[in-house]
C-alpha cells in the first residue's frame, strides 16, 4: 500500500505560526457541535489537522482569520452532510450520487409504488426501512446549521442503490422494444429534462399537457416492468 500523501513542508511553519489563532477559531465552534454520536475532542482534531494539510493554499496577503473559518465551514458542512445522508431514504439518498430517484415526485410521493407513495411496497425502501428506518426518524430533523443526536452506521450496512439502479437499467433496456428504450435512457438513464426528451424524439407537447399521452403510457409501461424485474431482486 503506497504511503498516505503528505502536505507540503511549508505547511508545518505556516501552522505553528497561526496555531494560537487556529485553535482560538475552532474552539468558538464548540457550542454549536451537539452531534452527540461524535465528541467533540474528535472534531476539534479532525478541523485542526485539516487546516495543517490546508496550510499550503492560504494566501498571506489575505486575512487569516476569513480564511480559516471557510475552510472550517466546509469541512463541518461536509462532516455533517456524510452523517445525514448516510441514513437518507433510497429516493433521497441518491441525490449524493447524481440525483433522486427518478420516481420521486417530491415529499413523500412515489410514481412507482400502487399507494403513490413512498413505502415499503418498493423494495429499496423496504430494504432501508429495515436496515436504518429507526436511524433515519432520528437524523431526520439534522440541519447544517442546527444538528441534533444522530448515529452512525457501519459502511456493510449500506445498501448499494447506484449498483442495483444499474442492474435494473440493463434489464429494462434489454427487454424494452428499440422506441421504448430510447425514451426510458432519455429519461432515467440520462435523466433529460422533458423539454429536451421531447425535442430529441420530435414529438410536440400541448400547452395544457406537457407530458404528450406517448410519454406517458412509456412511463406507466416501465413502471410496470420495473416492478417485476424488482419483485425478483436481493436489495440486502
Amino acid at each position: 500500500m503506497p504511503p498516505n500523501k503528505q502536505p507540503p513542508e511549508g505547511n508545518a511553519v505556516l501552522f505553528a505560526k497561526h496555531y494560537e489563532e487556529i485553535k482560538r477559531l475552532v474552539g468558538q465552534r464548540r457550542s454549536k457541535w451537539v452531534l452527540s454520536t461524535i465528541e467533540w475532542s474528535d472534531i476539534e482534531s479532525i478541523l485542526t489537522t485539516h487546516i495543517w494539510k490546508k496550510m499550503h493554499l492560504y494566501d498571506t496577503s489575505r486575512p487569516f482569520d476569513h480564511w480559516c473559518n471557510s475552510v472550517l465551514t466546509a469541512q463541518i458542512t461536509n462532516i455533517l452532510r456524510d452523517n445525514l445522508f448516510r441514513h437518507s431514504r433510497p429516493c433521497l439518498a441518491s441525490s449524493v450520487y447524481g440525483g433522486p430517484c427518478v420516481f420521486s415526485m417530491g415529499e413523500n410521493l412515489c410514481g412507482w409504488t400502487k399507494t403513490g407513495k413512498q413505502d415499503e411496497t418498493c423494495p429499496l425502501f423496504a430494504a432501508w426501512k429495515a436496515k436504518k428506518g429507526n436511524q433515519a426518524d432520528i437524523a431526520s430533523p439534522l440541519s447544517l446549521e442546527s444538528h441534533i443526536d444522530e448515529h452512525n452506521n457501519k459502511p456493510s450496512d449500506f445498501i448499494d442503490y447506484d449498483r442495483h439502479k444499474a442492474a435494473i437499467d440493463k434489464i429494462m433496456v434489454k427487454k424494452l422494444t428499440k422506441s421504448d428504450a430510447k425514451i426510458y435512457r432519455l429519461i432515467y438513464i440520462r435523466h433529460w429534462p422533458m423539454p429536451r426528451v421531447l425535442k430529441e424524439l420530435n414529438i410536440k407537447g400541448s400547452k395544457v399537457n406537457k407530458t404528450p399521452i406517448l410519454i406517458t403510457k412509456a412511463r406507466n409501461r416501465f413502471i410496470k416492468m420495473a416492478r417485476e424485474i424488482m419483485s425478483g431482486m436481493d436489495f440486502q
